[in-house]
């Protein structure tokens, strides 16, 4: 065996309709964006989840910025991964 054996549990069983490597990949996918999440909500939260906005269109705009802050630093972290022969982007 020359790969990793990559599963996933799931309830479409179909494999014409939901190509198993497909629903693999996606689900690494949607880990990937969990785990963005968890970093938002840990790191540029520090742990809170109260948002300082007090009207529907403010607190939209604040998450945005957060997103916006978030993308920004995985950029970064990217184009020094680039500098830093390696060292992949997630460290």
């Amino acid at each position: 065996m020359k790969g990793k054996v990559r599963q996933v549990l799931t309830s479409m069983i179909d494999p014409l309709r939901f190509p198993p490597d497909d629903i693999v990949d996606l689900y690494s996918q949607r880990w990937e964006i969990e785990l963005g999440y968890r970093e938002m909500k840990q790191g540029m939260f520090a742990g809170h989840y109260t948002l300082r906005s007090q009207t529907l269109d403010i607190i939209e705009q604040e998450l945005w910025g957060v997103l916006l802050g978030y993308n920004l630093l995985r950029y970064q972290m990217l184009e020094m991964s680039r500098h830093c022969l390696g060292i992949p982007p997630v460290r």
